[in-house]
């Protein structure tokens, strides 16, 4: 057993990464305290599915519990609007679970284990400057400069149509593609991201479902018509930026606050899953005066570096081409006669 420290760490953000994070540094009696802005859990903009490796590192973690209702997909089917390009077999499977049950569940195994979890606890970063040492930023995506261009939406359908046999749907329309599929308790979680269309206004279901016709995707449209809509769950987000992020010498940041990949990816729950563990073993050298801050920091940023620039780069390579509607077409009618390379593009993406 470790003898108790003066190294306390703090994390800042109780999303995935910050929670995953948490957990870890418990798990070898590290001293950790974690400020969340809002509540938790709540429901987030999110695809709801972990593709990837972040399954294994759950597993690795200690954590497979956690994901033990959770729906598992082994394909993903493309459609351009209202019609279906082709079907994708996953090298490995993915995993279905809402946000909202996993942070619940992350979020009472982490106080369980005796780490400090403070609510309504907002940071600023500026203030944030003066306790740079032993604090670990996992607040979210960077948000982007200038005008907002993309607006994120996600929502839970209690009921649908669409067969949970199916696994993941893939929608691409006009400016958009949009994730359906099955998530634990009979659910499925509906998520798209749109380019931003000035005067589509509206209540949270009926700005989605304008999106959904502006875009051309009307199959999908009737789809949430004919389902129950759990309206509680409806989220939204603007400002989204996918550029690389702005990085400070010296400060940790993991999760979507190291770096947002392209959400087609369907891998941005496992990044954050898989950097909060590479992130554990330095951050508890450096709680237990193993090392120092900046070599911890140091170690961390070159194993991130390693693992996800190719991911990231790959994927922001790709995102245009899956908004632009020439190059779907092309992307469908390469995925009809089997020119895609799917098994590479997605090993170079997860």
């Amino acid at each position: 057993m470790h003898q108790a420290t003066n190294s306390k760490i703090t994390i800042i953000g109780g999303g995935l990464a910050g929670l995953t994070l948490g957990i870890g540094l418990r798990q070898h009696a590290v001293d950790v305290a974690l400020q969340e802005a809002g509540n938790l859990p709540r429901h987030r903009v999110c695809g709801e599915f972990i593709c990837g490796k972040g399954a294994a590192t759950l597993t690795a973690m200690g954590l497979e519990s956690l994901m033990a209702d959770a729906v598992v997909h082994n394909e993903v089917h493309w459609y351009h609007r209202n019609r279906k390009l082709f079907q994708q077999k996953l090298p490995s499977p993915a995993i279905g679970i809402s946000r909202y049950l996993l942070d619940q569940r992350l979020a009472d195994y982490f106080t369980r284990k005796g780490g400090q979890l403070h609510c309504h606890q907002r940071v600023s970063i500026d203030a944030a400057f003066t306790r740079e040492e032993g604090s670990v930023f996992c607040n979210g995506r960077q948000r982007a400069a200038g005008k907002p261009r993309w607006l994120g939406m996600k929502l839970h359908l209690k009921s649908t149509p669409y067969p949970r046999e199916n696994g993941l749907a893939v929608h691409l329309g006009d400016g958009c593609y949009v994730g359906l599929s099955a998530i634990e308790n009979g659910q499925h979680n509906l998520c798209g991201l749109f380019r931003l269309r000035p005067g589509i206004e509206g209540g949270k279901l009926q700005r989605l479902m304008r999106y959904l016709e502006a875009c051309g995707l009307y199959a999908l449209r009737r789809i949430v018509e004919k389902s129950e809509p759990d309206e509680s769950s409806f989220c939204a987000v603007s400002a989204l930026d996918f550029s690389p992020p702005s990085l400070v010498p010296g400060r940790l940041t993991l999760g979507d606050q190291m770096g947002m990949i392209a959400p087609f990816t369907g891998n941005g729950m496992s990044i954050a899953l898989e950097s909060a563990r590479m992130a554990v073993a330095p951050l508890v050298d450096y709680a237990y005066q193993r090392c120092s801050w900046g070599e911890a920091t140091d170690t961390i940023q070159q194993h991130l570096s390693k693992r996800f620039s190719m991911r990231i780069n790959v994927a922001r390579w790709l995102h245009p081409l899956l908004l632009n509607s020439p190059s779907q077409a092309g992307l469908g009618y390469l995925g009809r006669w089997h020119l895609l390379p799917l098994n590479p593009l997605f090993k170079l993406t997860h």
